[in-house]
């Protein structure tokens, strides 16, 4: 069966932009249609100190894969980018992230797998792009829009450390 899932993408190691677009075309390859992207922002490192700011995005994807399937392919995504294997159960830099957001309606709580991503509503560097998208989705579990969601965060400190590239900064990833 067909499913809309929007996923999060991040970079903040080497060529940032270029990591998205690899991720990108990637999903494409591996996971299903990729229908649209978000525009690209820069955000601070999120639970973490690091000197690397992130470059964030996120994509809407048809996908035939189950979403602890999507879960495993979009690992295989990370690795084949460059991304190592967590040594802590700490944040840490990577080449490429990607987060499950949203699966449809579904409201998943699984051992591998939270779906919506249970930090969303708290993360201006997800909200911001995915509201760039779908701004009157609401989200399963929380009764509120995206854009409700975005405008809670807006009012605080942590909207100031996400600010959208250049459009010729992330034009080279649309479909």
């Amino acid at each position: 069966m067909t499913q809309i899932a929007y996923l999060g993408l991040g970079s903040n190691l080497g060529n940032r932009i270029r990591h998205l677009n690899v991720g990108i075309r990637l999903l494409e390859k591996q996971a299903g249609d990729v229908l649209r992207v978000s525009p690209f922002y820069e955000s601070e490192p999120w639970g973490y100190q690091s000197p690397n700011r992130y470059v964030n995005a996120v994509c809407e994807l048809r996908t035939e894969l189950q979403p602890l399937r999507l879960l495993d392919c979009c690992k295989n995504i990370e690795r084949q980018a460059g991304r190592k294997n967590k040594t802590s159960d700490h944040y840490e830099d990577r080449p490429l992230d990607i987060d499950i957001l949203l699966y449809g309606n579904d409201a998943i709580d699984c051992p591998r797998l939270t779906i919506p991503h249970p930090r969303l509503a708290i993360r201006a560097f997800v909200l911001f792009p995915l509201s760039d998208l779908i701004p009157d989705f609401i989200v399963p579990l929380t009764r509120k829009s995206v854009a409700q969601l975005r405008d809670e965060i807006t009012d605080s400190s942590d909207s100031d450390r996400v600010r959208p590239l250049p459009p010729l900064s992330s034009s080279s990833h649309s479909l």
